[in-house]
């Protein structure tokens, strides 16, 4: 299911980061076309004045073949999901097979803002993927957010050959 949308609580959360300095660098915003994801992009979109610009391969990772599955067996499921990237969990597409889809997805995004400073809302697991490979290492669920109910967040400071820096809360 992507179509349930923000909570207020995750309303008072976007709502409290508003006042993150690095946020009037923003150039761009992109959202995956998830219900919760534009929700979000909707609060930014109107704090920073700018256009919201979707993109589908922005998404969460496909679980389409289980659908909704409860907490413990959601976990399981997602342990075996990053334990091993190039096996389908439960006829989930493989981590490997997100993990270049979300790569390629933010690749464009800063394509399309070469001077510029994106901002991508997207979805944990795909983060995650998405984190592991900026940090040039294997796939593991090491990368996934926090277990705190959501609204985690990290930002790409500086791109270089040999290394990278990251902020992660």
């Amino acid at each position: 299911m992507t179509e349930w949308g923000l909570s207020e609580r995750g309303r008072a959360r976007i709502r409290a980061g508003l006042g993150q300095p690095w946020l009037g660098a923003v150039t761009s915003l992109w959202s995956s076309t998830e219900r919760k994801a534009l929700d979000t992009a909707e609060i930014l979109s109107e704090h920073l004045g700018l256009a919201i610009k979707i993109r589908a391969d922005l998404g969460e990772n496909d679980r389409s073949a289980t659908g909704y599955l409860p907490s413990e067996a959601f976990e399981r499921t997602a342990d075996r999901f990053f334990a091993d990237p190039d096996l389908s969990a439960d006829g989930w597409k493989t981590a490997r097979a997100e993990q270049e889809r979300i790569v390629t997805a933010c690749a464009a995004v800063t394509e399309s803002d070469p001077m510029g400073v994106p901002l991508v809302v997207s979805h944990g697991a795909v983060g995650a993927l998405l984190l592991a490979n900026l940090l040039g290492e294997a796939i593991s669920r090491d990368f996934d957010q926090p277990r705190n109910g959501g609204g985690n967040w990290f930002s790409v400071r500086e791109m270089k050959p040999a290394w990278k820096v990251f902020d992660r809360c």
